[in-house]
């Protein structure tokens, strides 16, 4: 679960986010933070969807382990939304589990 809720406008606090598979806990040995997107999507239009500008830092390559500095623009309305990530791999993308959050007007 993301953190929640945040508010409309503001900055956020930064996100620790585990990437896991089925299978455990992913590797992102090799990889940098451009091989990281990040999508914040409105879940009461399931239409809206924009990339986050926010920063990505990874803490942890393995197990995988990434901190998200979201920006005033992933918050610029409230409502329900989902946090979308998708890593590039040599193989691939990948796309993991949305993490649903809430944003608020203050």
């Amino acid at each position: 679960m993301g953190i929640t809720p945040q508010y409309v406008g503001m900055y956020g606090r930064p996100w620790i986010i585990n990437l896991n598979t089925d299978s455990g806990a992913d590797n992102l040995i090799g990889l940098t933070s451009s091989n990281i997107a990040l999508t914040v999507r409105n879940l009461n239009t399931f239409q809206d969807a924009a990339a986050s500008t926010g920063t990505i830092i990874i803490l942890s390559a393995s197990p995988a382990q990434i901190l998200w500095y979201p920006v005033a623009k992933d918050y610029a309305y409230g409502g329900s939304f989902a946090l979308e990530i998708v890593v590039t791999f040599s193989t691939g993308p990948i796309e993991y589990d949305p993490i649903p959050f809430t944003i608020v007007a203050r």
